[in-house]
């Protein structure tokens, strides 16, 4: 679950939110809903796309967005420096297992 406090007076669809009104969605099954679309954008896990030239981000766009991918570049760039991830038959399962040495 994600939430978020409205800045301004909007609609969400059908529904009427108010300044101040905690929005609260369930990320796991409107990211599903997506996927049954055909939709493969991620953006929708961060509020909406943020454009990294701008300080302005859509309305219920994740305040920490430039963090979080920061934190999560360091995460993945760190894994494979040091180790081989390879994909597994599965689908979103991979293996992790040590880089093989290169001869000096």
């Amino acid at each position: 679950m994600l939430w978020r406090t409205s800045v301004k007076n909007h609609k969400l669809g059908n529904v009427r939110v108010d300044e101040g009104d905690r929005v609260f969605i369930g990320i796991v099954s409107a990211m599903a809903e997506d996927v049954e679309a055909g939709v493969t954008d991620v953006d929708p896990v961060f509020g909406g796309r943020h454009d990294p030239e701008s300080d302005t981000a859509p309305l219920h766009a994740c305040p920490a967005y430039r963090f979080a991918i920061g934190t999560m570049l360091g995460i993945l760039g760190a894994l494979m420096d040091q180790h081989r991830v390879e994909a597994l038959p599965a689908p979103l399962l991979v293996r992790i297992g040590k880089r093989p040495q290169t001869p000096s």
